[in-house]
């Protein structure tokens, strides 16, 4: 599914997020993003350092990139639950 997030009313107040920056929230709140030497991976999709970075600022906390330990915020799970909700 293509997020297409600055068209969707609901985030109103929430910054416009890439498909990229969607795909790698969602694997945080799984715990199934994976480091590798490329970047990140997450599913199939490879995301960039430079995109987990931009998340970090505002929807991660306790970061440690090279040792994958990263938790998602509240922010970052209501997020997740508008998109998700959107998407019905």
């Amino acid at each position: 599914m293509k997020e297409r997030l600055d068209k969707r009313r609901c985030l109103y107040g929430e910054p416009r997020l890439s498909n990229a920056q969607v795909i790698a929230l969602r694997a945080l709140a799984n715990g199934s993003l994976t480091r590798s030497p490329e970047g990140f991976w997450a599913g199939g999709t490879l995301i960039g350092v430079k995109t987990i970075q931009v998340l970090e600022r505002q929807f991660l906390f306790a970061t440690d990139l090279s040792s994958q330990k990263a938790g998602i915020t509240e922010r970052g799970r209501k997020v997740l639950r508008l998109i998700e909700e959107a998407g019905r």
